[in-house]
């Protein structure tokens, strides 16, 4: 019967007939092949790829090396038709066997396969976890850590493996750039921020390039302009290159942020110091020491800074006017009478110009 309904392609009877002899060969090498012939049936005579799966499925539960089988749902997976059912069913058996690299060929399938996020962000985590661990190519793990950022670019999994390869293989100018082209994808201004600082510390830190970590830092504060980290970093590396001007805004912004009385007048201080001795603003910097005495009037190191400005001759009449109180209030009269004595001299000159 079995080869007279084969001639005729009565391909049901067959099944049935088939059906029969697997229920007298049992689970014996006999057996197994006439379960896979039925699955073969369903396959290629029935056209029912699920039913040939499942009987694929029963074929290796009895045996798993079944070669012919696993041949078959090989061409499954590969082909057009329920791809991802026929990769489950070979998914434990390379498991067991230790076929790390036909794994990671299932997993491929079913990413391209598959619409859920996040099953596609889990499996692309697979596939990098196999190729470090089992087949030690770091190389296509970071690649598959990249491909899962692409899918979500926020997964805190995918960033702490990427940049911990990326030391391992050397791989920064391949992180930054993968950093970059997520973050020209971004639409959320917290999100870019956070890709944003990313990238800076890699240029900076990793790769050497401080023009580069400057360039994403300020795009951060384009998005939030009272980001500390970016403040204070771009502080940082404007003092490193000597960007005086630049530097200037940078410390505004930290005054406006400044929590503390004390913090603002250090960095008032700082900002007054910059315009002395990096810009030679002088005018500048009296202004920021007279707003800190205004506040402080005891701040020797702002008091310091103008009596030394005042004996090298600058801006005396300027600074006598800031002094001179102050000296009134701590009875520093040995300092004020020399102040004293100048603007006398100044005011004597102005007189005979006058007169002039």
């Amino acid at each position: 019967l079995d080869r007279l309904y084969q001639q005729a392609a009565r391909w049901y009877d067959l099944l049935q007939v088939l059906e029969r002899q697997v229920e007298l060969a049992g689970a014996s090498a006999e057996g197994i092949d006439l379960k896979h012939r039925i699955g073969k049936l369903w396959e290629n005579e029935l056209g029912d790829l699920t039913r040939a799966v499942e009987t694929y499925r029963e074929v290796l539960t009895t045996d798993p090396m079944h070669d012919d089988t696993l041949a078959a749902l090989d061409a499954i997976v590969h082909g057009e038709e329920e791809p991802v059912m026929a990769a489950q069913v070979l998914e434990p058996v390379y498991e067991q066997s230790l076929e790390w690299e036909k794994l990671i060929d299932l997993y491929e399938v079913m990413v391209k396969n598959v619409d859920d996020p996040y099953r596609k962000l889990e499996l692309l985590h697979k596939i990098a976890e196999l190729y470090e661990i089992r087949v030690e190519d770091s190389n296509s793990a970071f690649e598959a850590h990249g491909r899962a950022l692409q899918e979500d670019n926020a997964d805190e999994t995918s960033l702490a493996h990427l940049e911990r390869l990326a030391g391992e293989i050397t791989g920064w100018e391949a992180l930054a750039k993968l950093y970059e082209g997520e973050l020209e994808k971004m639409l959320d201004p917290m999100r870019q921020s956070e890709m944003g600082l990313r990238v800076a510390r890699v240029y900076e830190e990793e790769m050497g390039q401080p023009e580069r970590a400057i360039e994403h830092f300020k795009q951060v504060l384009e998005v939030d302009m009272d980001n500390r980290d970016a403040i204070l970093s771009l502080d940082r590396l404007y003092v490193e290159g000597g960007m005086w001007e630049d530097l200037v805004e940078i410390l505004r912004r930290e005054i406006r942020m400044a929590d503390t009385e004390q913090e603002i007048i250090d960095l008032q201080f700082r900002l007054g110091q910059l315009y002395q001795e990096q810009l030679a603003d002088l005018g500048s910097a009296i202004v920021c020491y007279r707003e800190i005495l205004a506040a402080t009037p005891d701040h020797s190191p702002s008091v310091t800074s103008l009596e030394l400005l005042f004996v090298d001759g600058q801006h005396q009449l300027e600074i006598a006017e800031i002094l001179e109180p102050l000296y009134w209030m701590g009875e520093q009269w040995v300092k004020l009478v020399k102040i004293m004595e100048v603007q006398l001299e100044k005011m004597e000159v102005v007189f005979d110009k006058v007169l002039a």
